[in-house]
């Protein structure tokens, strides 16, 4: 497995379970994301990797899209029910909402900036910048959420060259043969 940036601030664990039998489009492999000391999905877990790139590439797509400044203001809390609440609706999360929460305004959203990645899926992570942080408020279903800001570059730096690697690894992936289901 590799690792991919510093865990203590931001990084991904993947590796490719790399079978001569796999044709493209399927990569499976191992994903996990580090987010401030915190490893959020697991190593024993299955992922479908280029499931993963495409989500990374529209990660990386939406640069400049994720600027709000109201979300990078409020508390950590209020901001992650805010983008929830806008994405998903609060009713999942009733018992976590503190008496008397007034959303603050979250900007047009594309599903491709919030990271959904299948081995992490108990989590949701959001990211909202500015333009020299990146604020990653996460939470794993049923929880209060928390939050990490990273260096934007450092964010952008490991992301990309996470892009690289899993594009390296699907070129590497034969067609199928003719008559391959």
């Amino acid at each position: 497995m590799e690792m991919i940036g510093d865990p203590q601030v931001f990084a991904v664990q993947l590796g490719w379970h790399h079978d001569p039998e796999t044709y493209k489009p399927w990569m499976f492999g191992v994903f996990c994301v580090s987010v401030c000391g915190e490893r959020l999905g697991s190593p024993s877990e299955e992922a479908v990797l280029n499931d993963i790139l495409v989500d990374l590439q529209g990660w990386k797509n939406g640069v400049g899209r994720r600027c709000a400044p109201a979300l990078m203001a409020a508390d950590p809390v209020k901001a992650f029910l805010s983008i929830e609440e806008k994405v998903y609706g609060l009713e999942h999360l009733a018992d976590k909402i503190p008496p008397g929460f007034t959303p603050v305004p979250v900007p047009p959203l594309n599903p491709l900036e919030i990271l959904g990645v299948d081995t992490i899926e108990d989590y949701r992570i959001y990211c909202v910048e500015d333009n020299a942080t990146s604020r990653l408020l996460y939470a794993r279903m049923g929880e209060l959420p928390r939050e990490c800001r990273v260096p934007r570059a450092v964010l952008t730096d490991v992301l990309n060259r996470t892009i690289e690697q899993l594009d390296s690894w699907f070129a590497q992936l034969p067609e199928p043969p003719p008559g391959f289901d």
